[in-house]
């Protein structure tokens, strides 16, 4: 099977999945160049890449962009495209000319999240006719498939599921580099990703309070780039916690995995986390708000403990838990490692993912049997 992989955004989770297929199938990679200039991440031998001038949204270089696209994926001759992304404007005037060859997408949010920036840069009408445009689409679990059924006017047939891959990445860089855990005897209790309206800081920031008022000594780390809004609430936050409120480097990102202890997920409202896939690949165990896949896939694998939104007394009580009771913590560091090697690992997502392939595939009547299909040679082109 030969998959075209078109991936505009979102780098760890585009690499990690495009070398979970390569295990099932032979893969084309078409990703903008910043992918690989910003971190050295690792692409498998059977990934043929093209590395591509990604204009801008606003720009109308796009119509160029377009047509050299086009042509790509036509030279490779592909029994599938699969972009990895949902938010996306110009390429919904690439399907139709792709006309046979069945197209599936990738969607993270059905519905877009409160203070999300794409909303302004993505409109999401865009987003809509790009779905529709596709032959099915692919969400990350059973909550997100059936909100896909309610609110994209969608049929349940053309809905499929893939869970999240982990992401190895920083577990990665960190063995490589030898990081090691930073000599203090304070457990840390981690923040990451980007800080937004819905990620709930202002619960976490007073559980924080809770926290260090009954264990004194617990640092907290609060680490991404922040909105606007988000600025103030943190400016609070930092006679309580360790705040970093910007890019966060690689490096420094893999070291603040090693230290922590609890990864917190605050969420008032999400759809999956790629966060939780990079905490499951150092065996982090988490605590959660049961909101979204979120919620799902940390209850299912059993890898944290879960709290309702926007209660700061059980996320406080939560955390403390994890720190005080060793048998349990252990128990969840090893389901959330057996989760990242097993489940939602490469081999796995592969499997899952060239299983959902041939069922479109087939739907569209471009299904070539008995077709052999040798391994391409590594190679780095660009578009």
């Amino acid at each position: 099977m030969r998959v075209v992989l078109i991936a505009p955004y979102i780098e760890d989770y585009s690499i990690a999945f495009a070398n979970a297929v390569a295990s099932a199938a032979d893969v084309l990679l078409i990703a903008p160049k910043r992918f690989f200039f910003d971190r050295p991440l690792p692409v498998g031998p059977r990934i043929e890449v093209l590395q591509a001038d990604w204009p801008r949204q606003r720009s109308l270089r796009n119509v160029l962009f377009l047509v050299q696209l086009f042509r790509a994926i036509r030279r490779y001759r592909p029994d599938i495209a699969h972009c990895l992304s949902e938010k996306t404007i110009w390429l919904n005037l690439l399907v139709p000319f792709l006309r046979g060859l069945p197209i599936v997408t990738t969607v993270h949010d059905v519905q877009y999240h409160p203070g999300d920036i794409h909303v302004g840069s993505v409109p999401q009408w865009c987003t809509r006719l790009f779905i529709w445009q596709s032959s099915a689409i692919i969400v990350h679990g059973r909550k997100l498939r059936q909100r896909a059924i309610e609110h994209l006017s969608l049929a349940e047939s053309a809905i499929h599921i893939i869970p999240h891959v982990a992401m190895p990445f920083y577990r990665d860089l960190a063995s490589r580099e030898g990081l090691q855990p930073a000599h203090s005897a304070a457990p840390m209790v981690l923040f990451f990703g980007r800080i937004r309206r819905y990620k709930g800081i202002e619960v976490l920031i007073s559980a924080a309070r809770r926290i260090a008022a009954e264990l004194p000594g617990v640092r907290f780390v609060i680490a991404g780039d922040p909105d606007r809004e988000s600025k103030l609430l943190l400016a609070e936050a930092a006679s309580l916690c360790d705040v970093r409120a910007r890019y966060v480097p690689v490096i420094e990102a893999a070291q603040l995995f090693v230290d922590a202890k609890v990864l917190v997920l605050p969420y008032t409202e999400a759809s999956q986390s790629g966060v939780l896939s990079v905490a499951s690949t150092f065996g982090l165990p988490v605590v959660a708000t049961d909101v979204g896949e979120l919620g799902a896939t940390v209850a299912e694998y059993k890898t944290g403990i879960l709290v309702p939104a926007g209660d700061s007394e059980a996320l406080a009580g939560a955390i403390l838990t994890l720190l005080r009771n060793e048998p349990l913590y252990a128990s969840l560091s090893a389901n959330a490692r057996k989760l990242a090697e097993t489940e939602c690992g490469p081999a796995a997502i592969g499997a899952i993912a060239a299983a959902v392939y041939e069922r479109i595939i087939l739907a569209a009547g471009r299904w070539r049997s008995q077709r052999a299909y040798s391994k391409p040679k590594p190679k780095s082109d660009t578009l």
